[in-house]
């Protein structure tokens, strides 16, 4: 399985790199939002948004039954050192 970004333009799909080594094969297109922005020319969508702001919906969003190791003296006995 290859990843290949690519730029959906005027009903076609432009791809920024040829597959390697497949000649033939079913694909799966995902439409990415694109908030207005113009693309730039490589073909990604251009930000000014950070990554932390982007993630911030996610934040809290998994709830693991674990608290906050870094409060734990005995979980980081001895981090960073060899």
């Amino acid at each position: 399985m290859q990843t290949i970004k690519g730029i959906y333009r005027n009903g076609h799909i432009e791809l920024s790199e040829t597959p390697k080594e497949i000649k033939e094969a079913r694909v799966i297109v995902t439409f990415l939002k694109t908030n207005g922005e113009a693309s730039n020319e490589t073909g990604g969508e251009t930000s000014s948004q950070s990554f932390a702001e982007a993630a911030a919906h996610l934040i809290g969003s998994v709830k693991s039954g674990v608290g906050d190791l870094s409060t734990n003296k005995e979980y980081l006995e001895g981090f960073g050192r060899d």
